[in-house]
């Protein structure tokens, strides 16, 4: 596999390294939060559907995107050009991370298609196709998360450096 690390491009990456991880956080919060939450506001089980579904997860994906990019402003602040590219190289080289980007750009890509399907058959409700759309996609990611996070060989098993900096 070639090396497509381009050093001239950080800010760009680093940019899009947020949005992924604020779509992929909103996403896993719309699926496991977001669409229980709905549905209990709705009545329970018997109000779970395809647009309760897409709708709830795609506003929440939505909210975690926006949050992140905020996040991101008001980080990158404190953080100098030397900074920057340390990170985005780090991130470029890191096996789990590019896995995990992988398997939510599969599950993105089968639940938007799931999604303009259920479209296609006039079941987008009162919401925007566009949230349709989007919502599929995010319940594709939030899927996508949990197979990566199910399969992921031991070695990449060990709790993110992050994380384990915050226990500490």
């Amino acid at each position: 596999m070639a090396d497509d690390y381009k050093p001239e491009y950080v800010e760009i990456q680093l940019i899009g390294h947020a949005a992924q991880k604020g779509y992929q956080a909103g996403s896993l919060l719309g699926l496991f939060a977001g669409v229980p939450i709905a549905a209990v506001r709705k009545g329970g089980l018997s109000a779970l559907s395809a647009e309760l579904v897409t709708s709830a997860a795609g506003y929440t994906a939505l909210g975690g995107l926006g949050l992140s990019l905020l996040l991101y402003a008001g980080k990158r602040l404190n953080i100098d050009r030397e900074g920057v590219t340390d990170r985005v190289y780090r991130l470029h080289y890191n096996a789990s991370q590019q896995r995990v980007d992988s398997f939510t750009a599969v599950g993105s890509t089968a639940g938007l298609a799931a999604a303009a399907y259920f479209l296609h058959q006039g079941q987008s409700g009162k919401h925007p196709p566009a949230i349709g759309l989007v919502g599929g996609a995010a319940v594709g990611c939030a899927l996508g998360v949990v197979a990566h996070l199910l399969t992921r060989p031991a070695e990449q098993a060990t709790p993110n450096r992050m994380l384990d900096q915050l226990r500490h």
